[in-house]
Formats: structure tokens, sequence, C-alpha cells
């Protein structure tokens, strides 16, 4: 980690770290869904709620990362952020 932060800014740790959390909460609403159709109740709660932890997460961090002044071309984080977790919301 002390060698992440040395070649990084904060604003690059921040903006990496809310896309993986974004495609954590994906993955796991994705088997939410899965688990629901094929009848696991149990999972199905589990990942669900682990989705949600994980979007909470990858918002937190979006909005840290939108905090910081963007070089030339970057998005916002946080509308990118959502639209990769509401892409496993619809499954």
């Amino acid at each position: 980690m002390r060698v992440e932060l040395a070649r990084k800014t904060l604003a690059e740790v921040q903006r990496e770290t809310a896309f993986t959390w974004a495609r954590r909460a994906r993955r796991a609403y994705l088997n939410s869904a899965a688990s629901m159709r094929e009848g696991k109740s149990a999972e199905h709660v589990r990942w669900l709620l682990d989705a949600q932890e994980y979007e909470h997460e990858a918002l937190e961090h979006a909005a840290l990362a939108d905090n910081f002044p963007r070089k030339g071309g970057e998005l916002d984080v946080l509308p990118e952020v959502r639209k990769i977790i509401g892409s496993g919301k619809g499954a």
C-alpha cells in the first residue's frame, strides 16, 4: 500500500477504489439475482446484503474522487460508478 500511495495521487486511489467496489457490487447483485432464480433464498439475501455494502463503498469513494480537480477528458466518477452498479441491479 505504501508503494501504491507513493506512486499515485489520492485522487487516483479514490477513483480506482470506487470502480473496484462498483464492479464488486455489480457482481454481487448478479449473484443475488441468480440465487433468487435458483430458489436459494438464504444465498440471495447474503449476496444482496453484500451488494448493498459494496455499493455504499463505491458511491462513497466516487464522491471523494469527484472532489478532486479532474484532468482534461476525465469523466465524473459518480455517474460512471452508478452505471456499473445499475447494470447488475437489472439482472
